[in-house]
């Protein structure tokens, strides 16, 4: 068993979409239940990061399984978490941050400009495909796209910076 000692919030509220929600006081949870919500918590997190793999397998000409694309991606997810990384997706796609990013901003854009139809038919397309589409409507708009793009990495950047020096400040005692 590892000891590990941190502080944690007083409290945690969890609210849902639809506006219901409790607040947690960490204080009358006993020990081993704030334990066992720990490594849940990094079985979660892990397990998460892996699911995309099946699209990942569907989509790869080089054969892998689904489970090495599972194994991929959830070993990806440890080392950012080993490194401090919280929030950056660890995705299987083999794509550089930038390009990654790029197409996240990219694709509500794009579809906001289509119909119902056009929108069906995007969204039936594979990720591969998707991409394409994705990457072709940036290097058009490249002007209007490429400032935003480089704002949301820095906010993820700084986002990352910070729960890395609050991590660092953590004292757990379980």
């Amino acid at each position: 068993m590892a000891k590990v000692t941190f502080e944690i919030a007083d409290e945690f509220t969890i609210s849902r979409r639809d506006g219901s929600g409790i607040t947690v006081k960490t204080g009358d949870l006993p020990k081993p239940i704030l334990a066992e919500l720990l490594g849940y918590g990094i079985t979660q997190k892990i397990a998460d990061s892996a699911s995309g793999a099946k699209k990942a397998a569907e989509e790869d000409e080089s054969g892998a399984s689904q489970a090495d694309h599972a194994n991929a991606m959830m070993e990806a997810c440890l080392k950012q978490l080993v490194e401090g990384v919280w929030a950056s997706r660890a995705g299987g796609t083999g794509v550089d941050d930038f390009t990654r990013v790029a197409r996240m901003v990219v694709r509500p854009v794009y579809k906001s400009k289509l119909d119902k139809e056009a929108t069906k038919a995007f969204t039936e397309l594979t990720a591969a495909e998707q991409n394409e589409i994705l990457d072709a409507v940036y290097a058009k708009n490249e002007d209007v796209f490429k400032p935003v793009v480089e704002q949301e990495i820095e906010r993820r950047k700084e986002e990352a910076k910070a729960k890395t020096a609050l991590a660092q400040g953590i004292d757990l005692d379980v």
